[in-house]
């Protein structure tokens, strides 16, 4: 599935594929080398970056995780579907930290309460920054 997205406030448009949006995560990753959840804050150390997973230890637990390259595509297409990803306040840890991820792209915005992705239709602000959704 695609999305077309406008650049810069320019009339071309481009046109993510998971397979364009996966580079960019891992260059935020690699550029950071942490994240932090979008409504706790809590900094997962990026200890490892792969073509298929992104490893991190959460400072609140001292635990590694992997997050697969799967788990990433997968919520990106909920998120392309949709045009919002919704986390309930029951959810999987990988989740949140994924939304994490994808709240760095530039046409990703989020809200809290509930957390949620926002998928907008231009870039508005850069790539490896968050931008909270205005009411």
């Amino acid at each position: 599935m695609t999305f077309q997205i406008g650049h810069e406030g320019l009339s071309n448009l481009v046109i993510l594929e998971f397979e364009e949006v996966w580079p960019k995560i891992l260059r935020c990753a690699n550029k950071s080398r942490e994240v932090s959840t979008l409504d706790r804050g809590i900094v997962n150390r990026i200890v490892s970056l792969t073509d298929s997973a992104i490893v991190v230890v959460s400072e609140k637990t001292k635990r590694q995780r992997s997050i697969s390259k799967k788990d990433f595509q997968r919520c990106w297409s909920v998120l392309i579907a949709d045009g919002r990803l919704f986390i309930p306040p029951v959810h999987v840890w990988n989740e949140r930290i994924i939304m994490a991820f994808l709240a760095h792209l530039p046409y990703v915005e989020y809200s809290l309460r509930p957390l949620t992705l926002h998928l907008v239709p231009q870039v508005t602000h850069p790539l490896c920054t968050t931008r909270k959704k205005s009411n």
